[in-house]
């Protein structure tokens, strides 16, 4: 389902804080507060976590079900699903709020190409470091370079390639082009042949203040690259995995 469901923190017990919704993730709606002077205004989130609808191939060791219904179809049909989602769960922070981009997915066109064509509409956002979250879960940095196959086997390197009979199944959206600039390196993908487990890939928005925007887009991006000391980005990671959708 795309729909946005926060039942599992409710088994506990009941709490006022936790709010279930019913909705399609990709159009979620507005949720209006009273704000200064008791004037309506849309609530804005402090953090989101987003895990979307995936072809679920990272979990082919318990899952044998996927072994006969995958197929690379499904994953360029499921690009565009979880763009739109990730697109609305950004327009729904706050500056200075943190989205968490997740799937159980090892497909880049599911990953890194969602992430990355999402980064280009939204330039106010991007990647925080995910090296100092987890410490001692084994995992590889996010991918920066790969290519596109066509269910029929076909491969392209860009979208200038495409066939126009296969552009219907392939869209610009799904090639890496500039994705060195956007940092994907600081993505994290977990192989289960690292540490017994599935196959996963995690990353971590932030909405940035004006004034930050100002400052990236004057360095040339160099102060995305500078890291936090340890410490400081164990404590980022940490308040960045909080659900709040």
């Amino acid at each position: 389902s795309s729909g946005i469901n926060a039942e599992w923190p409710l088994r506990p017990g009941n709490n006022p804080a936790y709010m279930i919704t019913n909705e399609d993730a990709t159009r979620f709606p507005n949720l209006k507060v009273l704000g200064p002077g008791d004037k309506t205004q849309v609530l804005k989130f402090d953090r989101i976590l987003c895990d979307v609808p995936c072809t679920g191939d990272g979990t082919l060791r318990k899952n044998y079900a996927i072994w006969g219904k995958w197929s690379q179809a499904q994953a360029l049909g499921i690009h565009k699903l979880q763009r739109r989602i990730l697109l609305r769960g950004m327009d729904m922070l706050k500056p200075g709020g943190r989205l968490v981009y997740s799937t159980c997915s090892l497909n880049p066109i599911e990953n890194e190409a969602t992430v990355l064509s999402a980064l280009r509409d939204r330039p106010e956002f991007r990647l925080l470091p995910t090296e100092g979250c987890l410490e001692g879960l084994k995992r590889v940095e996010g991918m920066t370079n790969w290519r596109v196959m066509h269910s029929s086997g076909t491969w392209y390197n860009k979208f200038e390639e495409v066939e126009d009979r296969h552009r219907k199944a392939i869209a610009p959206t799904m090639f890496s082009g500039d994705a060195a600039v956007h940092n994907l390196q600081y993505c994290m993908r977990v192989y289960p042949h690292l540490q017994n487990t599935g196959g996963f890939f995690i990353c971590i928005l932030e909405k940035q203040q004006v004034e930050e925007r100002t400052q990236v887009k004057a360095s040339e991006i160099e102060t995305i690259a500078d890291l936090p000391d340890k410490k400081e980005k164990s404590t980022d990671c940490d308040s960045a995995l909080i659900p709040l959708l």
